[in-house]
């Protein structure tokens, strides 16, 4: 199927000016551009991004700058000679501190989760990303299908506004009876409000959608139903695209993600028990000339070893706690596993599937068209009644709309199983556009 649509592609580029109305491919730049939801979490991984500095600076060195300013007065009443008086002075100080971990097996371990959280953060951002694609082309083929269905529902009701005048008339001329032209009219009538309510419909699509693009273009969907050539997928092996979606689906690789940031905060949690060794180093300088030297500067550096010996237990239920965690990850893990080949199984079905019941709508077109002829041609021979003629008038008019709905339900599916499988991207909706284009 690749290589199918990778021509579909090129036909698209050679195609002419005809195809100028916006398809998949620009309405999705427009919903990244646009949509809310998917902005929320671009926001969310840019803040998320942030872990890998946070865990880092553990692991650099620590600087502070300390200073001190103060008055100091003192009343001093001593027998000694020259020991009574009162002093007052200003002190003033200032001390440039330096920190820095040698060993401290509880930030390396933070350092490595917030690695882990920057990779899920990506692997959650990319699964948006390809939600996104799948909300806008469900909007955009439930907009498609609303238009169509307008379409027919206004044909529908000029044909049967055609057989109620002519029912009239046949009635005038005393060849139908009352019955026939008051159904005619009734079923018109019907057909009328089913216009307004398509109507109807077709603007709750087009809000919906441009709830998602911000603003979608009124000629969207105007060019009248798609037509194209169904595929099967390839590889045509179910048990393919499960492996395939057991590995890449994005909610299974932000899920692995999160296993991997379990196992680390439980790494970090037991990490608590080890000694930690600092490197500390610190530049004081005082003035205080009133007492014995008017400055003093000092420097020291050294080594700080701190070795718990207890918390509480805290450390041991933190540790236990992160264990059941992990265990909760797993779990988690294997469920998105699980839910991956659900999804890959109802999508490859609903290809297969989809591309005989298009071929059996297509067919049923063909046979209702058949069968609305005949029927108008014994009607006018007064073989027919004007009842059969609006039977098969309104058949023809709910398989056309069945055909359409499928053809869209196909190449969602299409879309489905290519996210389940973590694929799903820009070029797969240039793909479709150049099916329909070429198709139509």
């Amino acid at each position: 199927m690749r290589r199918r649509f990778l021509l579909l592609v090129l036909g698209m580029c050679l195609g002419t000016d005809a195809w100028a109305e916006p398809g998949l491919a620009e309405l999705y730049r427009l919903a990244e551009q646009h949509d809310t939801v998917y902005a929320a979490a671009r926001a969310t991984f840019e803040a998320d991004r942030e872990f890998g500095a946070i865990g880092l600076s553990g692991l650099l060195p620590s600087f502070s700058l300390g200073l001190d300013a103060s008055r100091t007065s003192i009343d001093r009443n001593s027998s000694l000679a020259g020991g009574s008086g009162k002093f007052d002075f200003d002190s003033r100080s200032a001390a440039l501190s330096l920190s820095q971990s040698l060993f401290n097996l509880e930030k390396f371990k933070a350092y490595a989760e917030g690695n882990a959280r920057v990779a899920y953060a990506a692997a959650v951002l990319a699964e948006e990303r390809q939600n996104l694609a799948l909300r806008m082309s469900q909007a955009y083929f439930d907009l498609l299908v609303a238009q169509n269905n307008l379409d027919l529902a206004i044909a529908q009701r000029n044909a049967e506004q055609a057989q109620a005048e002519q029912a009239r008339h046949l009635f005038d001329a005393g060849v139908a009876t009352v019955t026939d032209m008051e159904e005619s009219r009734a079923r018109y009538q019907v057909s009328a409000a089913q216009v307004l309510l398509a109507g109807n419909v077709l603007e709750v699509s087009r809000q919906t959608l441009g709830k998602i693009v911000h603003e979608v273009p009124r000629e969207l969907g105007s060019r009248g139903p798609y037509t194209f050539t169904p595929v099967l997928p390839e590889p045509n092996d179910m048990d393919s695209w499960k492996q395939a979606a057991r590995a890449q689906n994005l909610r299974v690789l932000s899920q692995q993600a999160s296993v991997g940031i379990a196992r680390l905060q439980a790494d970090k949690a037991y990490a608590q028990h080890y000694p930690s060794l600092e490197l500390t180093a610190q530049l004081r300088k005082e003035r205080e000339p009133a007492l014995f030297v008017d400055d003093e500067t000092a420097a020291k550096i050294g080594l700080q070893l701190s070795v718990p010996l207890y918390a509480g237990g805290r450390i041991s239920a933190e540790s236990r706690r992160s264990v059941q965690l992990v265990e909760k990850a797993r779990s988690d893990l294997e469920t998105s596993q699980r839910d991956s080949e659900i999804a890959v199984t109802e999508a490859f079905l609903g290809v297969s599937s989809g591309i005989a019941q298009i071929a059996a709508l297509e067919q049923a077109v063909k046979s209702n068209e058949i069968t609305l002829k005949g029927m108008e041609i014994g009607q006018r021979n007064g073989f027919r009644t004007n009842t059969d003629v609006l039977d098969a008038q309104q058949q023809l008019y709910a398989v056309k709309r069945d055909l359409q709905r499928e053809r869209y339900q196909y190449l969602l599916n299409w879309l489905k199983l290519k996210a389940a499988v973590g694929s799903l991207g820009w070029a797969d909706l240039q793909a479709v556009d150049a099916m329909v284009a070429i198709g139509h």
